[in-house]
């Protein structure tokens, strides 16, 4: 059988498929990770950035499935937050904290002239986005 997998996975003629087969699966894992235990991370992530000195809220999808529906939504796979950051030192203080509680951060992306827009954590198994914005910019 990994025989035949390895195969499937190599050849030309399938390996586009194969991967999308692969993709597809990995998509629905996440998202049957964030449906089974969202709402048990948003309080987790919540009660984290309550211990902080930014002020935040559940941004994008998070925030429109938990107001439109009640709940986080079936095709989400992912939760968003948005964080007001006047300061590099303070978007640090924020990923040490994180950090400090179990959170694996994944990526960073900043911006010239700019610093940090993002920051991208995993935790529970669920992948959450801060999204950070000032007043400035």
């Amino acid at each position: 059988m990994e025989f035949i997998k390895n195969f499937l996975r190599n050849f030309i003629l399938t390996k586009k498929i194969y991967a999308r087969i692969s993709e597809k699966r990995y998509i629905n894992d996440l998202r049957k990770t964030l449906q089974k235990n969202g709402g048990k991370t948003i309080k987790a992530i919540q009660k984290i950035l309550e211990q902080t000195d930014v002020f935040f809220f559940f941004d994008m999808g998070t925030l429109l499935g938990i107001v439109r529906e009640g709940k986080l939504l079936n095709h989400d796979m992912d939760i968003d937050v948005a964080v007001f950051a006047e300061s590099e030192e303070q978007k640090m203080k924020l990923k040490e904290t994180l950090l400090s509680k179990g959170c694996k951060l994944r990526f960073s992306y900043s911006i010239d002239e700019i610093g940090a827009v993002e920051d991208s954590f995993k935790f529970n198994d669920i992948k959450f986005d801060i999204n950070y914005f000032s007043r400035e910019n």
